[in-house]
């Protein structure tokens, strides 16, 4: 069932962090925890673009710049390539895990995040939660379903404060007066796909040997007409280029990975059921007709199979 509210906790406004956040990167923030598709490990789609059009004179730019500030002081996780972002307190402060159910539907919710990245810091957040409130009943072993979310904290976990910034890339630079190395941080921006972009050779390499089976001219005419259909834009081309082509792998050989949800899994399970159903129906047809019986299970009546393109 969608939830109908979301939680806010009124002592935020006593943080100094969110204090120092500016008034664009507070409302992005308030936006996310109030998303209608915020799942219940707080994860929810990241599209600039749209969050803008939500807002009169916002634009997808604002938006990346208010995300920056809410990355660096790690109020949320964003993953460019899947186009996920991550409300990092909304399983503490949400009081979800307090209910067994609760909990189990963030053991759900997991399984549908595309990122590992995101993945990796809702653990880190449980465990964090587990060691805070070790009562709860959620991983108590008197708990029958307690194992699910047991073996949920056994996943890899990853602490926000060391992953690398999207929206940040860091560059050597000359010494300072004392003769002391110095590092400055500098804004990298997501942009559009530039124009005539291609992968350079030793990129179109790695992807040939990792993924011999795919056509990638044709998957990167693909790639190019997608991103400049819907004007998407990107921190890193290359990286996001790269997983475009391990997609297309995961598709021939059948097998999506990590990139399916569940309602993916559950439709391309009912196509399999109906095409088979299909064949083993022509077959007993045929042998029919031909006078012959074969030694095959009974057929699965297709009617009963539904349509495999609508979900339920």
């Amino acid at each position: 069932m969608p939830r109908e509210y979301a939680k806010l906790r009124i002592d935020i406004w006593a943080d100094e962090d969110w204090s120092e956040l500016s008034e664009p990167a507070q409302h992005l923030y308030l936006r996310l925890l109030a998303h209608p598709r915020l799942s219940k490990c707080g994860v929810t789609d990241w599209h600039p673009a749209r969050l803008a059009a939500k807002t009169r004179g916002s634009t997808a730019s604002h938006i990346r710049a208010a995300a920056a500030e809410l990355v660096e002081k790690q109020f949320v996780v964003i993953d460019a390539d899947t186009e996920e972002v991550l409300v990092r307190t909304h399983i503490k402060h949400d009081g979800i895990m307090r209910s067994v159910n609760g909990a189990i539907g963030v053991v759900n919710d997991y399984a549908d995040i595309s990122s590992p990245t995101l993945q990796a810091v809702v653990v880190h957040e449980l465990r964090r939660l587990r060691e805070r409130l070790p009562e709860l009943a959620c991983w108590s072993v008197a708990e029958p379903r307690a194992h699910r979310v047991i073996a949920l904290l056994r996943r890899p976990a990853a602490d926000p404060g060391v992953l690398p910034n999207p929206f940040v890339e860091k560059v050597a630079v000359a010494t300072n007066l004392e003769g002391d190395a110095t590092v400055e941080s500098v804004r990298h921006p997501a942009t559009a796909l530039p124009e005539a972009w291609k992968p350079d050779a030793a990129l179109v390499e790695s992807m040939r040997t990792e993924c011999p089976e795919v056509d990638l001219p044709a998957e990167h005419r693909k790639f190019s007409d997608y991103y400049r259909a819907t004007g998407r834009t990107m921190v890193d081309w290359p990286a996001t280029w790269r997983n475009w082509i391990r997609r297309a792998a995961e598709t021939r050989t059948g097998s999506a990975g990590p990139w399916m949800t569940a309602r993916e899994r559950q439709q391309r399970q009912a196509t399999a059921d109906f095409h088979t159903a299909r064949r083993r129906e022509q077959a007993h047809a045929g042998a029919a007709q031909s006078g012959v019986r074969l030694l095959d299970p009974e057929p699965i009546p297709l009617a009963l199979l539904g349509d495999p393109f609508k979900l339920d």
